[in-house]
């Protein structure tokens, strides 16, 4: 291989890495930060793909054997403005975001629901349904003989040899740009909410806030950056057709590169892709039958595996710092202000022990004890993961106390045994 084809072959490997990297970091934001189980990634993939491609390519030429609902000629339409840029472009990617937040809304508001196993079959069943329209409804998009002459970026001002540099460079900014945007918006108290909601659906929702409405706007900005990568992909290699978007090409190998890289770390979700992209790509320079693409499969399973062993939280997990952070403020933060607004509200801050204390209360007083004494064990052994997990442990036990004895209804119910569940805490 000459110089001019391995630029070519690196061009291609950080143009698929980067749009795999901006899928890993969607679903990051459904899985990693709030614990949607999406397994129907290749929908919005689509979807985005085939919005951007219809939006910008030329109507239809009957005589080509073409057939689809729309051609925007989208770049004959905008131009240049007279600016020296491409504009086109960035409205199309704004256009497939916003048509896959479009439809994730409905599809979040039916399926959010569920339980965390059915909304991931209801995921994979309404993304493999997409497919099949994109294949069997030929009006729509060319059915399975595929939409082809998708417009280039910049169209013929860069001469094909250098344009998959140009675009490789392209799409690592876009992937940069929503690297840095998403981390913003996960530090801010909104992400914050998220990762609570990820820990302790319960205890989020006895702190006031609307779990169901942030998962809905989690699952749509996750579908949104889907739809971005999903445009990156059309104009990059500017053909398309259904069997492009099968769920293990499209939502097998994305849930691979965040499992490997690290969920709830964003540069862990870009590092994923890059690996588990490189583990792919590579493999057709084997000889013989080990580079089919059955092969990769395995390889890429066998890699899943690997990292279940030895590195279960990926390779950049998100940092026992922030985790810790995280697991006080949204557990032990939400004991505190639950015990301590109760007192105030309900027994003017004195809790006498003049109470019987009930079977729940005894087994819960047993615990404490014996989480303490294993904590001051660990501790003196300075193995202090163990000994916050013993904490966390407790906290997350009082809080299921909590729920379950629902003092709130006490209150209206039997008042005086508020005290009795305040004497326990």
């Amino acid at each position: 291989m000459d110089l001019g084809g391995i630029l070519i072959y690196i061009s291609g490997f950080i143009i698929m890495a980067s749009i795999y990297g901006i899928f890993s970091i969607g679903l990051n934001i459904h899985w990693g930060f709030t614990g949607l189980f999406n397994i129907g990634i290749a929908g919005f993939f689509a979807i985005g793909a085939y919005s951007s491609a219809l939006i910008t390519i030329e109507p239809p030429d009957p005589k080509l054997f073409e057939d689809y609902i729309f051609g925007g000629n989208l770049p004959e339409i905008l131009g240049f403005l007279n600016l020296g840029i491409d504009l086109w472009f960035f409205f199309a990617l704004l256009f497939a975001g916003l048509i896959c937040a479009i439809i994730a809304a409905p599809i979040a508001l039916i399926t959010l629901r569920l339980r965390e196993d059915y909304l991931g079959m209801a995921a994979l069943g309404i993304a493999e349904t997409i497919r099949l329209i994109f294949l069997n409804e030929a009006w729509l998009a060319n059915g399975g003989r595929g939409m082809y002459g998708i417009p280039k970026f910049l169209g013929d001002m860069v001469s094909p040899r250098y344009y998959d540099i140009l675009y490789a460079l392209i799409a690592v900014v876009i992937l940069l740009v929503i690297y840095l945007t998403v981390q913003r918006i996960i530090k801010s108290p909104w992400g914050r909410v998220l990762k609570s909601i990820r820990e302790d659906e319960i205890a989020a929702t006895s702190l006031g806030k609307n779990v169901f409405s942030f998962k809905v706007q989690s699952f749509i900005l996750g579908a949104f950056i889907m739809g971005v990568g999903g445009a990156v992909f059309a104009h990059g290699f500017r053909f398309l057709d259904p069997f492009t978007f099968r769920p293990l090409l499209s939502t097998f190998i994305i849930w691979t590169m965040l499992m490997v890289g690290g969920s709830g770390n964003n540069r862990g979700a870009i590092a994923g892709a890059f690996i588990v992209w490189g583990v792919w790509s590579t493999t057709q320079f084997l000889p013989g039958f080990l580079s089919s693409p059955d092969l990769r499969y395995f390889m890429v399973g066998l890699l899943i595996v690997v990292m279940l062993l030895f590195k279960p939280n990926g390779i950049i997990p998100e940092t026992i710092e922030k985790r810790i952070n995280a697991d006080l403020s949204n557990n032990f933060g939400n004991l505190i202000q639950r015990i301590t607004s109760f007192i105030e509200k309900n027994c003017n801050q004195i809790v006498e022990n003049k109470f019987n204390l009930h079977k729940e209360d005894e087994e819960l007083l047993n615990l404490s004890k014996n989480k303490i004494n294993e904590y001051h064990k660990f501790m003196n052994n300075l193995e202090i993961d163990k000994a916050l997990k013993e904490v966390f442990e407790l906290i997350s036990e009082t809080n299921v106390y909590i729920d379950n004895q629902a003092p709130w209804s006490l209150k209206k119910t039997d008042p005086k045994q508020i005290l009795r569940f305040f004497l326990v805490n």
